[in-house]
């Protein structure tokens, strides 16, 4: 499947493995985070290079070299992959890590998109349309309005937390027309910190103010619309929210840590609130206040896995209360390290928004909690039409979700019929080059077949590597997260059927890999003999050589093998094995093995 010559092979697996070398190990994701914790730990080996800046000055470098080949050839001249057709999936969003409605004009959303930048629909989220899909950098993870003046916009970027494009940042974007166009703010994208942003936020007094809380610690101040920064604040632990206030005061929530607070926003003026929160026993914390009544504060305390509580403060923040645990009410908050979300009504003082793989909702003022009717898992964002008290939208990894205050319990309206967001692991494809499926994020596997326009979600979970077989079409696989390994002999169907193809590989049947799995798990099918398959665990690569019903052991190795090509040939010579520390591994004749 790598073209024609086995050379071939070892220049697409040496472009990976360079690939893998430029990111940065993040030193603020926990050393003992799990492949369960998803693909954070393969991220980390994958990726962790000898410069942490490689990728950000390349990604630099291509942004410049494709401005000049477009102001050369015009674009649509230049590149072949200008006339690529989009084909799916279609009405199904990706992760959406913030959103807002523009204040001056109340139809108008903007979405940032983990993988895609920011879109924006100009009809309450009927059509979406992406601002630039040709910016410099579209791993969006938050944007903000100054409500001061509404054509100003900034978005950051760089995930910091679950980041499966393994994108760094560039720092802060800002849009001078109400989000139309967006150019990047140079002093950003040097400052320490900036390639990794959890939030941005505008002062709510001054239109040339605004907050960025950064992954290493760092909170910066600029008073000058990004002209140039100063560190206000500066954390061991990342600082994951800000809260301003309208009287010019701010908060940040600082993993592990708590709290702090600040009247005036300005170098070493933050203190920390303790009185009625917790000293330790947190990790992720999430902050809001009520725009109408600014001294009702709450702030929502988990653990990687759990909520802590939610607390909430009459007077600014100066005391707290603990309130009722929604994980108590049926919340799950098995990803809060990933997905944690506290957001309360500006109107009213006694409706909350609480989030994690849930979504859950308080009409009495976090006394209780229920379980609302979620668009999809995994909820990052929730934000409220200031014009209109019962209105508000969530971003999840299912992309953007409409709810009314009152039938948040059984009704949603999903805004996905174009917000072409979805994030592909990999991709498999037809004998024919008409049809093939592919392994999202958090959004299942779909099949395209294009001669028939048709395509279709089958199988569910985190897709991964895919494959359609190539002598006999009606047959197809796919993985699922950790190790999941399904095949189906009825793909062409309306509603193709999936089993699993591990027995070999789980001896004690309790459904995972026995020598560990990556949360994405590479596989490989022979193209020119589909019954032939190859899988990498954390320790092995096997070989099946009758569609997955057996496996035998290719080899052995204690590097961490993560990647896996084979030659161009019916019975393959040379299998290719990539891994941790340069590992590059060649296996000539692989079906001599037993």
């Amino acid at each position: 499947m790598f073209g024609k010559k086995p050379i071939l092979f070892v220049f697409t697996l040496l472009a990976a493995l360079s690939l893998h070398l430029f990111l940065s190990e993040k030193k603020n994701i926990e050393a003992n985070s799990s492949a369960s914790d998803s693909f954070t730990e393969q991220w980390r080996l994958m990726k962790k290079p000898e410069n942490r800046d490689a990728l950000t000055q390349n990604s630099s470098n291509w942004h410049l070299h494709d401005q000049l080949q477009e102001r050369a050839f015009k674009r649509k001249y230049f590149s072949a992959i200008e006339k690529v057709k989009f084909q799916g999936p279609k009405s199904v969003g990706g992760r959406t890590r913030d959103l807002i409605i523009d204040a001056s004009n109340n139809n108008r959303y903007l979405a940032a998109s983990i993988s895609g930048g920011i879109w924006v629909s100009e009809n309450k989220g009927g059509k979406w349309q992406p601002v630039n899909d040709q910016g410099a950098n579209l791993n969006a993870t938050c944007i903000d309005q100054s409500p001061i003046n509404n054509a100003l916009v900034i978005y950051g970027t760089g995930e910091p937390q679950g980041n499966s494009s393994g994108a760094p940042g560039q720092g802060v974007f800002l849009s001078t027309d109400t989000g139309k166009t967006f150019a990047p703010i140079m002093a950003s994208i040097k400052a320490p910190g900036m390639d990794y942003i959890w939030e941005v936020k505008f002062d709510l007094k001054n239109e040339n103010t605004f907050y960025v809380a950064c992954s290493n610690g760092n909170l910066y101040r600029t008073t000058n619309l990004g002209n140039s920064f100063q560190k206000v604040y500066s954390a061991q632990n990342e600082i994951t929210e800000i809260e301003v206030f309208e009287s010019g005061k701010v908060m940040v929530a600082v993993n592990s840590v708590g709290i702090l607070m600040s009247e005036s926003g300005d170098s070493a003026s933050f203190s920390m609130l303790t009185k009625g929160l917790p000293a330790n026993g947190f990790q992720r914390i999430s902050i809001t206040h009520c725009a109408r009544f600014p001294d009702v504060v709450f702030a929502q305390f988990a653990q990687k896995k759990t909520s802590v509580g939610v607390y909430k403060s009459s007077n600014g923040g100066k005391t707290w209360q603990d309130m009722a645990n929604p994980q108590g009410f049926r919340g799950d908050y098995s990803l809060a390290w990933y997905a944690l979300v506290l957001e309360i009504s500006p109107f009213d003082t006694n409706f909350l928004m609480s989030g994690s793989v849930k979504l859950m909702y308080s009409v009495d003022g976090a006394k209780s909690w229920d379980v609302a009717l979620r668009g999809h898992a995994d909820q990052h964002s929730v934000v409220f039409n200031n014009d209109d008290s019962t209105h508000f939208l969530v971003g999840s990894d299912g992309g953007v979700h409409s709810y009314n205050t009152s039938t948040v319990k059984s009704k949603f309206q999903n805004l996905n019929g174009n917000y072409y967001s979805s994030q592909f692991f990999a991709l498999g494809y037809g004998p024919s080059g008409n049809a093939f499926m592919g392994g999202t994020q958090d959004n299942g596997t779909h099949y395209f077949n294009i001669t028939q326009d048709d395509e279709k979600y089958v199988l569910g979970s985190d897709g991964g590597y895919c494959h359609i077989h190539q002598q006999d079409t009606n047959l197809a696989y796919a993985s699922t997260q950790e190790g999941g390994l399904e095949k189906s002999t009825n793909i062409n169907s309306i509603n193709p059927g999936f089993l699993p193809i591990i027995k070999d590989l789980d001896k004690n049947n309790d459904g995972q890999l026995d020598d560990g799995a990556w949360f994405i798990t590479p596989f490989e099918m022979n193209y020119l003999n589909g019954d032939e398959l190859f899988v990498v665990t954390k320790n092995k690569v096997w070989l099946s050589k009758n569609q997955g019903e057996n496996w035998s052991q290719l080899i052995n190795s204690r590097l961490n093998p993560y990647t896996v090509a084979i030659s161009n040939q019916k019975v393959p010579e040379q299998v290719f094995i990539g891994g941790e520390g340069m590992l590059l591994l060649r296996v000539d004749n692989p079906n001599s093995h037993t």
